[in-house]
């Protein structure tokens, strides 16, 4: 005969039951079904592999959020992967024996597995997709970069110019504006009003030129007799072209051209120096203001962290059918790998010991149920004798005291007696000693 068939048979050797004991299983009642025993090690071995996955799915993770090495993350990753494996046993063993609503013990056993396999999955997931989802995240990095730097020129233009209320507005509201030392704003405000100031010389010149030429017509048309309204119509230099004459004189000297052309000549050699100084502003301004943008550009490369690649594998999945499926498979088969230890189980179904194991709850049920009654009945027992006690007790102290009262009372009754017998004795003293006896032997009476 086998020990497979010797019932109860001899105990396993010490590995195979520390190894079955991570399913929760007692192997003193495992000996009355020993064909269980591969069973339930085999469950064991799936727990430990889906707690061997968790420790690699936790270690990818925290590698993902800090630089330490792996060596230094793997104890963080074993007490995971030891945490879930204690979830599993856990789960497995309140299964033990239970017939009883299985259905909605199983639902609430896969809702939890699978909070946990989506944990578990995740990192999973990004490592399988790891080449992809990298390229994927360089290539967001540049988009991310060029919109950066796109926003930032536009809020700090180059060349200079000044910003008008609601584009700064904007700028400021999004951080989009730099601080950067120099820049040519005094400069570029100085040409400005330089050109501003030549163009109103020009056209003061111009009014001025347009004054002069329109009274110097005014002197041809009369002194040539050109007959029209406030001409006299009489050639050569009479009165009233001596006058028209003078008139020309004081327009052309109070218009102030010749002071005008001065200023305008003068302006040309300081537009010429504002305008090198400009160009000068410019070129170290730009260089700064580049300087500035490409500090405050996000990094084209560093470490890849476990937020970029969610949202590269969202963008992955939204441009290939392909991706989105596969990795949702994926994503669904490492769940179910989680999740495993719980199906497992729930495939055995009724197994010889979960029956036993029922058995031994109903068994020691009863025996509880029969040590609690035989304990109320000892207690009752030792209540009622204590109340019966009691009771004789306190006839035994009612007679007591009766009988001490009733000593009490005959002692008080004899005194009295001996009391009222004295008195009786003293009052016939009295009357003896007052009252002689008469001559037959009677004593007088006294009213």
């Amino acid at each position: 005969m086998t020990s497979d068939t010797v019932v109860p048979a001899p105990p396993g050797n010490r590995f195979d039951v520390r190894f079955r004991k991570v399913t929760g299983v007692e192997e003193d009642i495992l000996r009355w079904v020993p064909w269980e025993r591969t069973r339930y090690s085999a469950l064991a071995l799936v727990v430990v592999n889906a707690g061997l996955m968790a420790v690699v799915s936790m270690l990818i993770l925290l590698a993902a959020f800090t630089n330490a090495p792996w060596y230094a993350l793997l104890p963080f990753a074993v007490l995971w992967g030891w945490g879930l494996i204690g979830v599993d046993r856990f789960l497995i063993t309140i299964t033990h024996g239970a017939v009883s609503k299985r259905v909605v013990i199983l639902i609430l056993r896969l809702g939890l597995s699978i909070m946990i396999g989506l944990v578990v999955a995740e990192p999973l997931l990004f490592k399988i997709f790891e080449p992809a989802i990298h390229r994927e995240v360089s290539a967001m990095r540049v988009d991310e970069r060029l919109m950066k730097e796109s926003a930032l020129r536009e809020c700090n233009p180059v060349p200079y110019r000044a910003l008008d209320e609601k584009t700064r507005a904007r700028c400021a509201a999004g951080h989009l504006l730099l601080s950067v030392e120099d820049t040519p704003a005094a400069a570029v405000g100085a040409l400005e009003a330089t050109r501003n100031r030549q163009a109103e010389l020009r056209r003061l010149i111009d009014d001025a030129e347009k004054a002069i030429a329109k009274a110097d017509q005014t002197v041809r048309n009369e002194c040539n007799g050109v007959r029209g309204r406030g001409l006299t119509g009489q050639i050569g230099r009479g009165p009233a072209c001596k006058a028209a004459e003078d008139a020309a004189r004081r327009t052309e000297a109070g218009s102030r051209i010749d002071e005008y052309q001065r200023q305008a000549q003068a302006l040309e050699a300081t537009l010429a120096n504002l305008t090198k100084a400009r160009q000068t502003a410019e070129g170290a301004y730009e260089g700064r203001v580049a300087q500035a943008i490409a500090s405050k550009l996000p990094s084209a490369d560093g470490k890849i962290g476990i937020l970029e690649e969610w949202k590269a594998l969202e963008r992955l999945s939204s441009q290939s059918v392909f991706i989105f499926l596969g990795q949702w498979l994926l994503r669904l088969l490492l769940v179910m790998l989680d999740c495993l230890p719980i199906l497992a189980k729930s495939m055995m179904g009724t197994t010889s010991y979960d029956r036993m194991h029922r058995a031994q709850l109903f068994l020691a049920e009863e025996i509880y149920g029969s040590e609690q009654k035989l304990q109320r009945q000892r207690h009752l027992a030792m209540k009622r004798v204590a109340h019966q006690e009691s009771e004789l007790d306190e006839r035994r102290r009612t007679d007591q005291l009766a009988e001490e009262n009733q000593a009490v009372l005959t002692h008080r009754d004899a005194v009295l007696d001996s009391q009222i017998d004295a008195l009786a004795e003293e009052l016939r003293r009295r009357h003896t000693s007052t009252n002689p006896p008469s001559p037959n032997g009677v004593p007088f009476l006294i009213n």
